[in-house]
């Protein structure tokens, strides 16, 4: 038991955080840093971090298969939490912002389909059918006509093989026909 001197003279116990580490009054019960109330007498010299204690701490029964992580560190240390150099960027990148890039190529791709479904409807019927085309899709939600639009954008105005301008227009197709499958087996249930 380590024992701590006051300004005024009275000698205070020390205890520490069994989660963090961190040495405590005796009378805390309630680490400052981390929020654990599991306090002990002894200080540990290398102790896990938090998630893995509360993880191990809720399945006390089970032994451990794996050795401690190398995210481990020792109460000595003068970093609280120190940087693992072994992430790369791309890992990083997927960590914090992976789902809103993700989002951002998804929506770029979607107007990138709307543009070129009425550029290729423009192209084939006129620019009165393609605003119509357009007003379909937004106010009805009725995406056939650009569809058929977005392929003949790919396979007249770009000149792509039609296989290629198929693939093209295969992302929204995929979402459509079970739609389309989904609407006639409600009608019919009716």
């Amino acid at each position: 038991m380590e024992l701590t001197k006051r300004k005024s003279g009275q000698i205070l116990e020390k205890k520490y955080c069994q989660s963090c580490g961190e040495s405590v009054l005796a009378s805390i019960r309630k680490c400052p840093k981390c929020g654990s109330k599991d306090i002990g007498l002894t200080a540990n010299i290398e102790y896990i971090p938090k998630d893995e204690y509360k993880s191990s701490r809720t399945s006390q029964n089970e032994p451990k298969s794996s050795p401690p992580s190398s995210n481990t560190y020792s109460n000595s240390s003068s970093q609280p939490y120190p940087s693992d150099n072994s992430s790369s960027f791309v890992s990083n990148l997927f960590e914090i912002g992976g789902g809103a890039l993700v989002m951002i190529i998804f929506f770029g791709f979607g107007i990138v389909q709307v543009v070129s479904g009425y550029i290729g409807i423009e192209h084939e019927f006129g620019a009165g059918w393609a605003f119509f085309a357009i007003v379909l899709f937004l106010m009805l939600r009725i995406s056939l006509p650009l569809m058929i639009g977005m392929y003949l954008c790919a396979a007249n105005v770009w000149g792509w093989h039609w296989f290629y301008a198929l693939l093209f227009t295969a992302p929204t197709l995929v979402f459509l026909i079970p739609g389309m499958i989904a609407a006639m087996i409600d009608t019919m249930r009716k």
